[in-house]
């Protein structure tokens, strides 16, 4: 490790020597980088986390060619007349059939349900029975055509005939049952409420149910349909309204991403503002001494901001290039690996805690001369510049050598009578006062 330390050492010198060259770099790396990490895709489809070859999402996959989806997308439409509640459901249904994804090819629905063949069901119905309601149907029959045979035996004689009138009104009541099992099997002819004023539409869609994606993009462009279609025009008080299981997924799957994300930005917000505070009170005891000063402590609150932007831009650049790579090796995240960025967002906040407090501690050790043009840094000295020859050459060799600014802090150079005389004195035809002096304020 420490062999590729001594490797890097020149490039890290020509970067601490070239420091304004290198930032704008980074800042003009970090906007292409941006550019190319918001096209990066998270794949929403959860389906997509577990491997095809499993026998759960083979079942899925041919149910869904089979039949279409098994969730649905319901719309509800509402008004006081059951006549314009038909003729929107109507105009509605094609235009919904037809409705396609911007990026593909197929249609959002493959099936729908609205009106049902109740000619069909009534004279079928029994093919729809459960097991349960046919044998009991079957134990209903038998015993009324035993009974049916008893009547009509001329030798027979009831002796219980006390209890015939319990026996009918409890075969009445079973036949009732019978009647409403039969009504539910068979159903109305359209998916209306008890007082006719809600009428549901059913749509099954062709695309996967787990994908997120697809499901905010059907819901909108159904809401889409419907603004277009004016609901208002058939029937003034209409409403029509988007429901269904697809949707009360959409809402889970929403309300879990805001929490997660409002959940993250408090996170780093409280990590950050920890981390200020934390450098802010540390450089402030050390600037005071454990006294307390209003003047250093209103200083280092100043100083917050800029603290801030030391640790969070480097982390937000890192970000950046990060997504970016991920674009160019991948192209799309699941659901998984999108979670990518907490992780880089903890290495991120260490590397930029361990940064600032190497920077601070650097800081307040001081370095010679030697070392500070070593590390790139330009160099302000106040006078003397050494107390021997040989000191101060070297100071001027050791700037040379690592190619950094060497200047003496000659206050009279920027003093303003000194600027102006200069600015209005000729330099070959004026006569020096006793006070005047050559300045030279390159």
């Amino acid at each position: 490790m420490q062999r590729a330390f001594q490797a890097l050492r020149p490039f890290v010198r020509q970067v601490t020597t070239y420091p304004g060259f290198v930032v704008g770099l980074a800042l003009l790396i970090t906007v292409g980088s941006t550019s190319v990490a918001l096209r990066l895709r998270i794949d929403t489809d959860l389906a997509n986390l577990i491997p095809q070859s499993y026998p759960s999402v083979q079942a899925l996959e041919t149910l869904r060619d089979t039949v279409g989806g098994e969730s649905e997308a319901a719309v509800a439409i509402v008004s006081p007349s059951f006549e314009a509640n038909v003729a929107f459901a109507e105009a509605f249904i094609p235009e919904a059939m037809s409705l396609t994804p911007a990026d593909g090819q197929e249609p959002y629905f493959t099936r729908y349900e609205y009106r049902k063949n109740t000619d069909f069901l009534r004279n079928n119905a029994l093919y729809f029975g459960t097991d349960a309601e046919l044998d009991s149907l079957e134990a209903f029959l038998s015993d009324r055509i035993e009974e049916a045979k008893l009547d009509a035996n001329p030798f027979f004689v009831d002796l219980e005939e006390d209890d015939d009138e319990d026996d009918a009104a409890a075969a009445d009541s079973e036949l009732a049952d019978f009647r409403e099992t039969y009504d539910s099997l068979v159903g109305s002819e359209y998916p209306v409420s008890d007082d006719s004023t809600t009428l549901v539409l059913r749509f099954y869609p062709s695309g996967s149910q787990t994908n997120i994606g697809f499901i905010e993009r059907l819901y909108a462009d159904l809401e889409a349909l419907v603004e277009r279609m004016q609901p208002t025009a058939y029937e003034p008080s209409m409403e029509v309204v988007l429901a269904g299981r697809l949707q009360r997924q959409l809402v889970e799957v929403r309300t879990i991403r805001e929490d997660v994300l409002s959940s993250f930005g408090a996170g780093v917000a409280a990590v950050l503002v920890l981390v200020v505070l934390y450098f802010s009170y540390k450089a402030y005891r050390a600037r005071s001494g454990g006294a307390f000063s209003v003047r250093l402590l209103a200083a280092e609150t100043l100083r917050m901001p800029v603290m801030a932007v030391v640790i969070g831009v480097p982390l937000l650049m890192s970000l950046s290039w990060t997504f970016a790579i991920a674009y160019a090796a991948y192209g799309v995240l699941n659901l998984m690996t999108s979670t990518l960025g907490l992780v880089l967002f903890g290495l991120g906040i260490d590397y930029g805690i361990h940064f600032y407090a190497r920077y601070s501690e650097d800081r307040a050790a001081g370095m010679s001369v030697e070392d500070a043009a070593a590390a790139g840094k330009h160099i302000l000295l106040e006078k003397p510049i050494a107390t021997t020859l040989e000191d101060a050459d070297a100071i001027i060799e050791a700037a040379k050598k690592h190619r950094v600014k060497l200047m003496m802090a000659f206050a009279p150079v920027s003093w303003a009578r000194l600027r102006a005389e200069k600015a209005t004195a000729s330099e070959r035809d004026s006569r020096r006062s006793p006070h005047h002096f050559p300045i030279q304020s390159s």
